[in-house]
């Protein structure tokens, strides 16, 4: 089995410390060949301008998210995976697709967070 972290966050999540840059020299140091950044997808059940501060990105931060990581992935000897971490809201199933097909994620990590 090859080691890999698919779950790694940037500060645009507002609860993880460090630059990406820093995570893939240190993945490097210890031999992961593959990491993916995941941060948290912005809120999209909630109304628009509506977050969660300290819990995932704003929506207006998206683009900014996948641009970093994208040129990261440029720069790394590590391979870097564009990820993100999706809440599944009952429900908002369209517009969680129609969220997650704008963008071109590697990997989607499923996720519930929110329990009624």
């Amino acid at each position: 089995m090859i080691p890999a972290d698919y779950h790694l966050h940037t500060r645009l999540c507002g609860h993880a410390s460090g630059e990406p840059e820093e995570y893939l020299a240190q993945a490097a140091r210890k031999g992961i060949p593959e990491v993916g950044f995941s941060d948290h997808l912005p809120l999209y059940f909630l109304p628009p301008g509506k977050t969660i501060q300290g819990y995932a990105m704003r929506e207006d931060e998206l683009s900014l998210y996948v641009d970093l990581v994208q040129k990261c992935a440029q720069k790394s000897p590590v391979r870097v995976r564009l990820g993100i971490e999706a809440d599944f809201i009952p429900g908002y199933e369209e517009s969680l697709a129609a969220l997650l097909s704008s963008y071109p994620f590697d990997c989607v990590l499923g996720s519930v967070h929110f329990i009624e």
